[in-house]
């Protein structure tokens, strides 16, 4: 149960990254979302 709690909050950490990137204008704070939301998504994914 703890295990699904876990990728519930990551999926949902990881929607509100990409919301925030794709509505972000300055390509800095792009690059940075995009480089906060790899390890994320590899999380949602199952890849360790």
């Amino acid at each position: 149960m703890l295990f699904w709690i876990y990728i519930v909050i990551t999926l949902f950490i990881t929607v509100v990254i990409v919301t925030e990137l794709f509505t972000e204008k300055d390509w800095k704070k792009q690059i940075a979302l995009a480089m906060l939301l790899l390890p994320f998504v590899l999380r949602v994914l199952l890849i360790k």
